[in-house]
């Protein structure tokens, strides 16, 4: 029987995996009623396009919009646009996401890893409790989707979480959403220091200038990219992070910040939680032509999951090295 580790709970219970599997499965069918319609949202586009023409003409006989009244022609097109715009948009809305959900479907189903496209908020709250320096951020709207749960390269000591995690900040026009890609690996043993790796920033330079301690590597780009946060006394456990973050692994972090934006890094009890701005964007599969899956948009994935697993593998055999040195 296949067992999933979860950051959360230490491994996906069975009660978890039937409820994943079968959200899984409404992908598959979804897929599968593709297949036997491939025209389907091509003719659903062409629809919604019509009837907002004919809402339209409907309008303008409304509106009269042989009337001289600016305020009539205003309305027109105003309600004109928003009827040729929303039908069609919920339908391009819809395209993209079940293109999404089938690539991640199709991989996570060929490397014998759980998949579960549904939106989590209540996951989301669990997770910022016990780690907020990675999922307390945003105002509202926040939530985890596209959870993976799998082993890399059948190593069972490599177990893996990748999810997206979404939030907004501020509101009306002054809001804007993020979009993140979290991953967690199960560490060999228990980290000997707790602590966190944030991206420069003027809200890092205020508190270092404020703070007595302040820890640093030998290595000035990497000071420059990483402020280093932690949970305990700096001065009884700099020693040990500095043990853990060795020249080669922070040569790793920096090439790594330079491909993903805003990267965050944060060691807590047996877990490393990697996490960067990214939307994972697969533009080449389209389901308005046909039901078939461009593996270039596989690739995309498959490529993300592997350049963060390197790095991830560079920290694991990081501590495997410790655990020989302290044996």
């Amino acid at each position: 029987m296949n067992t999933f580790w979860d950051p959360l709970t230490g491994h996906v219970t069975e009660e978890e995996k039937t409820l994943i599997q079968a959200n899984g499965e409404k992908v598959r069918s979804e897929y599968e009623k593709l297949k036997q319609n491939p025209y389907k949202f091509r003719n659903l586009l062409i629809l919604s396009i019509t009837l907002g023409l004919a809402i339209t003409a409907l309008l303008a006989i409304i509106f009269d919009i042989d009337s001289p009244d600016p305020d009539r022609l205003e309305g027109f097109f105003e309600f004109s646009l928003a009827a040729i715009l929303i039908p069609s948009s919920l339908v391009l809305y819809k395209v993209r996401t079940l293109q999404r959900d089938i690539t991640n479907m199709i991989i996570a189903s060929s490397f014998g890893w759980l998949y579960d496209p549904e939106r989590n908020k209540d996951k989301w709250n669990s997770m910022t409790s016990i780690y907020p320096e990675i999922f307390k951020f945003g105002d509202h709207s926040q939530y985890l989707e596209n959870q993976f749960w799998g082993r890399l390269e059948g190593d069972t000591k490599n177990n893996f979480w990748l999810s997206g995690f979404n939030y907004t900040t501020g509101s009306g026009k002054n809001s804007h959403t993020y979009h993140n890609l979290v991953y967690a690996f199960e560490l060999p043993t228990i980290t000997i220091a707790d602590f966190s790796l944030a991206p420069q920033g003027i809200d890092t330079k205020i508190k270092s200038f404020f703070s007595s301690t302040i820890l640093t590597t030998e290595s000035n780009e990497f000071n420059r990219i990483f402020h280093i946060n932690c949970v305990g006394d700096l001065r009884l456990e700099g020693a040990d992070i500095l043990q853990i973050l060795s020249p080669d692994t922070q040569e790793h972090l920096i090439a790594a910040s330079k491909k993903h934006n805003g990267l965050r890094i944060l060691f807590r009890d047996n877990v490393v939680f990697i996490e960067f701005t990214d939307t994972l964007k697969l533009t080449h599969t389209n389901l308005l032509k046909n039901a078939d899956l461009d593996p270039r948009d596989e690739a995309i994935v498959l490529q993300n999951i592997k350049s963060v697993y390197l790095l991830a593998k560079e920290i694991l055999e990081c501590f495997e090295h410790m655990e020989k040195i302290n044996a």
